[in-house]
C-alpha cells in the first residue's frame, strides 16, 4: 500500500507540473522571474504550484517512510477524505464541463477558470442540462430552490422527482450530496456535489473491498480505484444518480455486516436505521434501469454475507468474511475460530 501511495503521489505531481508549465505561454530563459509575476496575477497558476509542491513533498516523505505513511494514511483516511471535500468546496473545484458553453457564446473563453483537463463538449447531459438546471433552481423568480420550479420548460415543473434537482424540502435529507447548493450557493454547491460524491464513493469502495478481501488493504485500494474511476462511472458521474446508488448500496452492505457481527442492541437499532436510510436514498435515485440489477447484486451479496456468518449473527463459529475491521481499525483484537487457532484482527 505504501508503494501505491508513492506511485499515485508521484504521478499526480508529474501531471500537475506539466499543467503548471502549460499554463505559461512559453518556456524561456526568464521562466522563473516571469512565473513569479504570473503567480500574483493568476490564482490557478498559484494553485497548481501549491498542489505540485504538496504532492512532491508527500512523495518524498512516502519514499523515505513508506510503511509509516501508509499506516498513518489508513488511520486518518476518513478525516483526510473530509479534508479533500472541504478544500475542493472552498476553492470551488469541480469536474464540470461548463466551459463548453464558451464555444456557443461570442468572445467566450473555454479556458476560463480551468486548472487541469479540457471541457468535454460531448458531456451535454452534464453541462448543458443537469448542472444548468441546478443553477436555474437558485435563480427561480418565485424563490430559490422551489420544489415546483418555474424556470425550466417555462412552466411549473417537479424539479425533485422528475429532474433530480436540489429543492428546499425535507426529502433532501436523502440526497445529501446536493445539500451544498442549499447552504453554499451554486458555485460551491457544485464543487461540494462533485467532490463529496467522488470521495464517498472511493472510501465506501475501499471499505467494501476490505470486507470482501479479508482486509487486504492493497487489493482494497485497487478495488476503490477500479470502482471510482471506472469508465462507466466517470461517464455518468454527474447525472442519473449512479454514484448515489453505489454509495447507498455499499453503505447498506457494510452496516448489514456490523449488524451480523455486533451483539449489542443499540448497535442493531443504529444499523437498522442506517440501512433504512440507505434504502430510502436508493429509492429516491429513481433510475430503474440501474436500480433493479444493482438491487439484485446487493441482495446476492447480503445473502452470501449472512450465510458466511453461519446465519447466527455474532455467534458464528467460522465466518468466511472477515470481522468488520473496517468499522473500527483501532479496536482491541477480536478472536475468531479458525482451524482450532485464534486469529486476531491486527491494525496494519
Amino acid at each position: 500500500m505504501g508503494f501505491a501511495l508513492v506511485l499515485a503521489a508521484l504521478s499526480t505531481s508529474a501531471l500537475v507540473a506539466y499543467r503548471l508549465l502549460s499554463l505559461h505561454d512559453q518556456i524561456t530563459l526568464s521562466l522563473v522571474p516571469t512565473l513569479v509575476l504570473d503567480l500574483v496575477a493568476s490564482p490557478r497558476l498559484l494553485l497548481s504550484l501549491i498542489a505540485f509542491a504538496t504532492l512532491l513533498a508527500v512523495s518524498l516523505v512516502a519514499m523515505r517512510w513508506p510503511r509509516d505513511i501508509a499506516r498513518i494514511t489508513f488511520r486518518l483516511r476518513w478525516p483526510l477524505a473530509v479534508a479533500v471535500i472541504v478544500i475542493c468546496t472552498v476553492l470551488k473545484l469541480s469536474g464540470s464541463s461548463l466551459g463548453a458553453w464558451a464555444s456557443n457564446l461570442p468572445e467566450g473563453d473555454v479556458g476560463a477558470g480551468l486548472i487541469m483537463g479540457v471541457p468535454r463538449a460531448s458531456r451535454t447531459d452534464e453541462w448543458a442540462l443537469f448542472t444548468g438546471m441546478a443553477f436555474a433552481q437558485e435563480l427561480d423568480p418565485t424563490g430559490a430552490y422551489q420544489y415546483f420550479g418555474n424556470v425550466l420548460r417555462g412552466t411549473t415543473t417537479d424539479m425533485f422527482l422528475l429532474y433530480g434537482q436540489p429543492v428546499r424540502n425535507w426529502a433532501m435529507v436523502f440526497r445529501p450530496f446536493q445539500a451544498g447548493y442549499l447552504m453554499l450557493g451554486s458555485e460551491r454547491g457544485l464543487a461540494f456535489y462533485w467532490s463529496s460524491r467522488l470521495a464517498m464513493l472511493f472510501m465506501l469502495s475501499f471499505e467494501t473491498g476490505r470486507l470482501l478481501t479479508r482486509d487486504e488493504r492493497g487489493l482494497s485500494l485497487g478495488f476503490a480505484f477500479l470502482v471510482a474511476f471506472a469508465p462507466v462511472i466517470q461517464w455518468w458521474f454527474s447525472i442519473n444518480f449512479l454514484v448515489e446508488m453505489l454509495c447507498f448500496a455499499m453503505g447498506a452492505l457494510l452496516l448489514f455486516d456490523v449488524l451480523l457481527t455486533d451483539g449489542r442492541r443499540t448497535v442493531h437499532w443504529a444499523c437498522g436505521l442506517g440501512i433504512s436510510y440507505c434504502a430510502v436514498g436508493y429509492l429516491f435515485s429513481l433510475y430503474p434501469a440501474w436500480q433493479v440489477p444493482l438491487a439484485w447484486l446487493l441482495l446476492a451479496c447480503a445473502v452470501a454475507l449472512f450465510l458466511s456468518r453461519g446465519g447466527t449473527g455474532p455467534r458464528s463459529p467460522a465466518p468466511t468474511f472477515p470481522s468488520p475491521s473496517w468499522a473500527s481499525s483501532c479496536s482491541p483484537p477480536l478472536p475468531l475460530a479458525s482451524s482450532g487457532r485464534a486469529v486476531t484482527r491486527s491494525g496494519r
